[in-house]
């Protein structure tokens, strides 16, 4: 248990550097690329923040399936949006159905924080991170979704017939379905409010 939590250690201070490099004119990393469900995506870097490990959010009662709940993460109460169950709710806009996947509860999430410039106090559970990306890493190009929202951006192929989906974040935290949770408001017994 020791010797994963040192690995774990050390592949965070990797992808920090890498990310610092990253964010430096030398190279042309434009994403971070991670995997949620059997979809891989591609977050712009600008736009992410911290990667860590978190023990499972504190839930939220009458929230969206997605909303898993929220966490404290160096002082800061940050909602944990489970991606997966997320894109999945898309297709069901204004209902709480259930996801057609599930998961195994788990003691820990790998979770990807918005940048702190964007200004919204969330993180997106994920599955795995994938690495850096550039423009160099992939072999074409095409629209992926039509949606109202431009959160889905280009999807990309690689080499190997992969596809990678990028995501705005900054037009997902913008977007009515992002932000609707589902929690109710309650009704105040003497009419205020």
């Amino acid at each position: 248990m020791v010797h994963e939590r040192e690995s774990l250690a050390q592949f965070q201070s990797r992808l920090a550097q890498r990310l610092q490099q990253a964010n430096s004119a030398s190279t042309a990393a434009r994403w971070l690329a991670v995997r949620c469900g059997q979809i891989n995506y591609l977050l712009p870097l600008g736009q992410v923040g911290d990667v860590f490990n978190a023990p499972a959010p504190q839930e939220v009662p009458h929230t969206r399936l997605w909303f898993g709940g929220v966490i404290n993460s160096r002082g800061k109460i940050l909602g944990v949006i489970d991606f997966q169950y997320f894109v999945e709710a898309l297709e069901f806009v204004g209902t709480n159905n259930a996801s057609s996947s599930s998961r195994l509860p788990q003691a820990e999430w790998l979770m990807v924080a918005f940048n702190p410039v964007l200004e919204l106090n969330c993180a997106l559970r994920i599955d795995a991170v994938l690495g850096l990306k550039s423009l160099a890493d992939f072999e074409s190009a095409a629209q992926f979704l039509d949606t109202e929202q431009e959160v889905f951006k280009t999807r990309w192929m690689d080499d190997k017939a992969g596809i990678w989906q990028e995501v705005d974040l900054e037009a997902l935290g913008e977007t009515d379905v992002f932000l609707d949770i589902g929690a109710k408001k309650e009704v105040s017994v003497h009419g205020i409010g």
